[in-house]
């Protein structure tokens, strides 16, 4: 789902200069967006709302080109930003961080927002994993298998078609026998909306302890559960 970010860009430049506690170099991703009237997705449509100039930096090591490339994904699909109200100045309508927590200094530490953090990565791949944005291979690996779902309900459908076909005289005789098999099949559906839906509940309350613990392997394995339920709730309603 696309998320509310008010428009702007996104610069990303690699320099030599360093970030405090690595030998690489560093890049510097700048983040501008302009004063403007907040539509439908934002919280007052129609209100005026003031933008912001964000800079931000990641060494160039392989987990900051990885988180780089997360944070172009989320700028992309609008996860990054929000018009809200900055709990810094206390000023309403204006765009601020939208829970993804990026470093705007490139020393100081944690109470700086800048590094070394060496507990960074892991906090801000949870945070992306809120909105659903992994590393490359984790939303491969999530496409594959959707496809290979939606693969297999086409073969069954095409199969139980092909069965429903060779039978039709059959068929048609016993729906007039049975009469209320429609009703059935109604009943089977609901009884399965509500299964999903208990499932997705139970999903997302294990998805907020293993955020909160920090468990990696554990958040990707509930956001492709989540992934496959809702799948099959489509299907339900499709």
């Amino acid at each position: 789902m696309p998320g509310s970010q008010p428009s702007g860009t996104m610069r990303v430049k690699r320099t030599r200069t360093r970030c405090e506690g690595y030998t690489c170099g560093t890049w510097n991703v700048d983040y501008h967006f302009p004063d403007g009237t907040q539509t439908a997705l934002h919280p007052n449509s129609g209100t005026h709302f003031s933008g912001t100039s964000r800079h931000c930096h990641y060494p160039d090591d392989a987990e900051g080109r990885e988180l780089v490339e997360m944070l172009k994904r989320g700028f992309e699909r609008g996860h990054l930003f929000i018009i809200g109200k900055s709990t810094t100045t206390g000023q309403d309508n204006t765009t601020i961080w939208a829970s993804v927590h990026q470093k705007t200094s490139t020393g100081g530490g944690p109470t700086s927002h800048g590094w070394p953090d060496a507990a960074y990565f892991g906090r801000v791949r949870n945070e992306l994993a809120a909105k659903g944005l992994f590393d490359l291979a984790t939303e491969q690996q999530q496409r594959d298998e959707l496809a290979q779902r939606k693969q297999a309900r086409l073969t069954a459908t095409s199969s139980s078609s092909a069965s429903a076909s060779s039978a039709s005289a059959s068929a048609s005789g016993a729906a007039a026998a049975a009469g209320g098999g429609g009703g059935a099949a109604s009943g089977t559906d609901d009884a399965e909306r509500a299964r999903i839906q208990s499932e997705l509940s139970d999903v997302a309350e294990a998805l907020k302890a293993a955020m909160k613990a920090g468990e990696r392997d554990k958040i990707r394995e509930l956001m492709a559960a989540r992934t496959k339920l809702q799948a099959d709730m489509k299907a339900l309603d499709g």
